[in-house]
């Protein structure tokens, strides 16, 4: 079991461990699809669904770990980007050089055009100290964590989703599939 040392408020975190999680259960959901074995399907489901609920709270934890860090760098940049991938995305990208928001592609697929602007122009007339080597990749690690994360929620929610017809197939031709996902998910 892999664990992110990133400090103390991070000390405890179990991301790559449920990261590690989601994989098996997402591979242990391919067999069981080929199978067509809706009992064991149910297992799963039920697991991933307790996973779903390990992740949300790791996600909790990150972008907190992730806010306090970069507030050091850069305090407002959370203001000006409020979604929560969003902004890990954009201190993922930026780093120590804020100097390279205006000119940078990748930024341009995360972040609108006049975000941009509004993060440049701020950037440039704020003067906050450099996170240290260490910081940076800490920071890093972090934001690799909470994106994989995320994307393997969003990964077991497409799963439960793909076998709702076959868990709860009446619930699933009244609300349709996603919603009865979201609700065996409670």
């Amino acid at each position: 079991m892999e664990q992110l040392n990133i400090g103390d408020e991070m000390e405890d975190t179990s991301g790559y461990c449920i990261v590690y999680f989601v994989k098996k259960i997402l591979h242990q959901s391919k067999k069981i699809y080929w199978l067509q074995d809706v009992r064991c399907d149910h297992e799963v489901i039920v697991d991933a669904n307790n996973l779903t609920v390990e992740i949300e709270n790791e996600l909790n934890i990150i972008p907190k770990f992730i806010r306090d860090t970069y507030s050091k760098r850069f305090l407002e940049l959370e203001s000006l980007v409020p979604n929560t991938l969003d902004y890990i995305r954009t201190v993922k990208e930026l780093g120590n050089s804020l100097d390279k928001c205006r000119n940078d592609e990748n930024l341009q697929q995360i972040l609108t055009n006049a975000t941009i602007m509004v993060v440049s122009v701020t950037a440039s007339t704020t003067k906050w100290k450099q996170l240290s080597d260490e910081e940076l990749e800490r920071l890093e690690e972090a934001c690799d964590m909470a994106l994989e994360l995320n994307a393997s929620k969003h990964g077991i929610y497409e799963y439960v989703e793909s076998r709702m017809s076959f868990i709860a197939p009446n619930l699933s031709i009244i609300i349709g599939a996603s919603t009865a996902a979201k609700i065996m998910e409670v």
